[in-house]
């Protein structure tokens, strides 16, 4: 495992070269090259600290340093709603080019579930940092074969099929449960 996890973030570093040349070249937000504060670049993770999200924008805050492109850039965190607390500020904050969103499919899904005042159209995208295929997967015994199966399972059970995973409900790649017709699986 330890392979994968290396290759990973080898694979996620070189997805991040291609940032840091572009925001080197072209100090993409005012008062780049000086310290953090109210003239340095900040990030806001719309999540909680230690996740994904806060992981890959605090390897971008890293990266843009120790390369010179920004020093002192400043990660902070507002979680809420699925990340679309951090949404709806990035957006109230239009003209503000020193702020900046570290987000993927789960703050888009969750502007979508809850019915969020602000969704996606309203910001634009700088860079896709990482891509990477997801999957649905079951034990090697088990009689579901295809998602299909998996799905139609769920209204003839009395309980739904347990299953577990590291996304929040509501994120595209666990779709609600009226989606499926099945109970909240927790």
């Amino acid at each position: 495992m330890r392979g994968r996890s290396h290759r990973r973030s080898g694979t996620f570093v070189a997805l991040l070269a291609p940032l840091v040349l572009f925001v080197a070249g072209c100090g993409v937000w005012p008062g780049a090259g000086t310290r953090a504060g109210d003239d340095g670049l900040r990030i806001m993770v719309p999540n909680t600290p230690g996740g994904g999200y806060d992981t890959a924008a605090r390897t971008v805050a890293r990266v843009l340093q120790e390369t010179g492109a920004a020093p002192g850039v400043e990660v902070f965190n507002l979680p809420g709603a699925g990340g679309t607390v951090g949404l709806q500020r990035l957006v109230d904050e239009r003209g503000n080019g020193r702020l900046a969103l570290q987000m993927g499919l789960g703050v888009l899904g969750a502007s979508h579930v809850v019915g969020a005042r602000v969704t996606g159209t309203q910001t634009t995208p700088l860079a896709r940092l990482v891509e990477e295929a997801e999957a649905v997967v079951v034990r090697a015994d088990s009689p579901y074969r295809t998602i299909g199966d998996l799905v139609s399972a769920g209204p003839a059970r009395p309980r739904p099929p347990p299953g577990g995973g590291g996304s929040a409900p509501g994120r595209p790649d666990r779709p609600p449960p009226r989606a499926t017709g099945t109970s909240p699986m927790t």
